[in-house]
């Protein structure tokens, strides 16, 4: 048997490992409580997340369709929604004055796909994914922010079993998420 050994020194010379560690900051047991414990700066930054709860949805549902006075509108803005705990990962696009919500789908997530039958009905459009076994779930949201936010609310209530307090990370990017395949 073959044993495996490590060298410190065949390491990356830019870690010091005596001074850092990976593990999270002290009385932090996940990325919630690193988020929390140290506050992201406000939207805006160039950093632009923020935790928050369910009720930060519609915040960010009217930030997402409402820009503030003055500030440029960009050509293309994706709002994440993240629970890392319940593999939530919902993105609200606003591209050209559309708005839409995508997010994947395992064929094994029947509760799930019971919940989009629900709330969005046949609005929901299922393509497949360019990552094998999931599909690609993109529903058109309506004109106002106020129902949006109540649908994106109704759905991570049903499908994913979301409760109030619940923490999310909440987070906006202007432009294109992800570069065109060549």
């Amino acid at each position: 048997m073959r044993r495996f050994e490590v060298n410190i020194r065949d390491m990356n010379p830019f870690v010091n490992f005596k001074q850092r560690g990976v593990e999270l900051p002290r009385g932090c047991k996940d990325l919630n409580d690193v988020l929390s414990k140290f506050p992201s700066p406000v939207f805006g930054w160039p950093h632009q997340y923020k935790q928050g709860t369910l009720a930060d949805v519609r915040n960010c549902a009217n930030r997402l369709y409402h820009r503030p006075y003055g500030e440029k509108t960009p050509f293309k803005q994706t709002l994440f929604i993240l629970h890392w705990q319940k593999n939530v990962l919902l993105m609200a696009t606003r591209d050209r004055g559309f708005i839409n919500i995508e997010f994947m789908l395992r064929p094994s997530d029947a509760f799930v796909s019971e919940a989009i039958t629900e709330i969005f009905g046949e609005k929901a459009q299922f393509t497949p994914s360019p990552i094998e076994g999931f599909q690609t779930v993109r529903v058109p949201l309506p004109e106002s922010w106020e129902e949006s936010a109540q649908l994106i609310i109704d759905f991570l209530l049903r499908a994913y079993g979301i409760s109030e307090d619940d923490k999310f990370i909440f987070s906006f990017q202007d432009g294109t998420v992800l570069p065109h395949a060549a």
